[in-house]
C-alpha cells in the first residue's frame, strides 16, 4: 500500500499527514456521494467558478471542530459545505516531533457554473 506524506509548515516547525491512497480514495468517494453540485445553482449563482475554502480543526482523536468558510459565509453553499465536513468520516491527526497532535486543516470544494448551449 502507498502511503502520501503531506507536510506543512508552521511557526518553523512541521505538522506532518500520513495518507494512504485508499483514506484519500474514501474522503472523495465520500464528498461525491455526499454532496449537492446543484446548491449553487439553487441559490441564483450565476457562471463562474467558485472555490470555498473549508477550514477546521483535526484533534488527536481525529474529530473535528471549529468549522468555518473563506468565502460565501452566510450563503446555503457554504452552510452545505460545512455541514458535509461535520457530518464527514474521522480524519487522520496531524504529527508533529513524532506526536499526534491537534491541527487545522484546510479543505477545498470547488463549484464550475456553466450555461448549457
Amino acid at each position: 500500500m502507498f502511503n502520501i506524506l503531506l507536510s506543512v509548515p508552521l511557526n518553523g516547525q512541521v505538522l506532518s499527514y500520513v495518507a494512504t491512497v485508499v483514506e484519500i480514495y474514501k474522503l472523495k468517494k465520500y464528498l461525491v456521494k455526499h454532496l449537492d453540485p446543484l446548491a449553487p445553482v439553487d441559490e441564483g449563482w450565476t457562471d463562474g467558478t467558485y472555490k470555498i475554502m473549508v477550514s477546521f480543526k483535526v484533534n488527536k482523536d481525529g474529530s473535528i471542530e471549529d468549522i468555518k468558510t473563506d468565502k460565501y459565509q452566510g450563503s446555503k453553499t457554504a452552510e452545505l459545505c460545512i455541514d458535509l465536513i461535520a457530518k464527514g468520516p474521522k480524519w487522520e491527526p496531524a504529527i508533529q516531533n513524532g506526536m499526534t497532535v491537534n491541527a487545522y486543516r484546510k479543505q477545498p470544494i470547488t463549484f464550475v457554473i456553466e450555461k448549457q448551449q
